[in-house]
């Protein structure tokens, strides 16, 4: 007869033998977790990097794309063009509702991002393009802005009245209200300067307005581009509502450009309220 609790002469019972069995089992299957999980990390920061890169050589001279996917330590938001532009986050949140993944939702009070200036966001041809989900259009609110200390702005555009509203000028303002803004959907902004003196403005892949010669130059500005607000001296107008994609080029995209970024978006949604998404 075998008895189970009886150790032969200096070894193990078989009931040690299979609790040492058990835990070594144990502790090799979190060990070859926590590779695999290193591993799956890597993987995923290889392909940030290519993606990166790729952006950097095929991008259409984007200079700065925040896709607001996440909020990194220190509030820093990710430049995914490749150009190394980071924001740093003002308050505003993550919410996954955006026009595709995740987006960043400001309150309309003190929320804003900000992005250091930099001289290739001072180009005389410049496209600013962001996706707005507004939750009120009535009072003056920034989306994207380049505005000094000094009063010069070199280019914002925000939304008053439920209008689009065009910002910019040297040494006083030039404004226009353009368009349809409607809340509570997403809706594609595009601004396009062709030159210092000279824009074309877009809502959902359509012209709305555009102008040449006829009011003040941008002004050349070194003023750390803001989303969710006017920045500068102002520090107001802040923005109710979700941004996302937000996106700026280094030349002024045609028409066609405008056109397509605007349909790639709207492909993965069965409409444009918010969260009916159709991947």
């Amino acid at each position: 007869m075998i008895h189970l609790n009886k150790k032969s002469s200096g070894g193990f019972t078989l009931m040690e033998l299979v609790i040492t069995i058990t835990i070594i089992a144990l502790i090799m299957s979190i060990v070859l977790a926590a590779v695999r999980n290193s591993r799956e990390k890597a993987r995923i920061a290889k392909a940030q990097q290519f993606s990166q890169r790729i952006n950097h050589i095929v991008g259409a001279y984007a200079i700065g794309i925040w896709r607001f996917e996440s909020i990194e330590a220190g509030n820093r938001l990710i430049d995914n063009s490749g150009y190394s532009h980071y924001g740093v986050n003002h308050g505003a949140n993550l919410n996954s509702a955006g026009i595709k993944g995740n987006c960043l939702e400001f309150d309309g009070v003190s929320d804003y991002v900000d992005i250091p200036n930099s001289s290739d966001m001072n180009a005389e041809g410049i496209t600013i393009e962001a996706w707005i989900y507004p939750y009120d259009s009535s009072p003056l609110q920034l989306i994207v802005s380049k505005y000094s200390n000094t009063g010069d702005k070199d280019y914002g555009f925000g939304i008053h009245n439920g209008h689009l509203y065009i910002w910019y000028g040297s040494g006083g303002d030039y404004t226009n209200h353009l368009g349809t803004i409607k809340t509570y959907k997403w809706q594609h902004i595009a601004l396009v300067f062709k030159g210092w003196d000279s824009y074309e403005a877009y809502v959902d892949g359509k012209l709305i307005g555009s102008d040449s010669g006829t009011f003040h130059q941008r002004a050349s500005t070194t003023a750390n581009v803001e989303i969710g607000r006017a920045g500068g001296s102002i520090g107001a107008h802040y923005f109710n509502g979700l941004i996302d994609e937000v996106k700026i080029y280094n030349q002024a995209l045609p028409t066609v450009e405008i056109e397509k970024h605007y349909a790639q978006k709207i492909e993965h949604y069965k409409d444009l309220t918010l969260g009916v998404l159709n991947y």
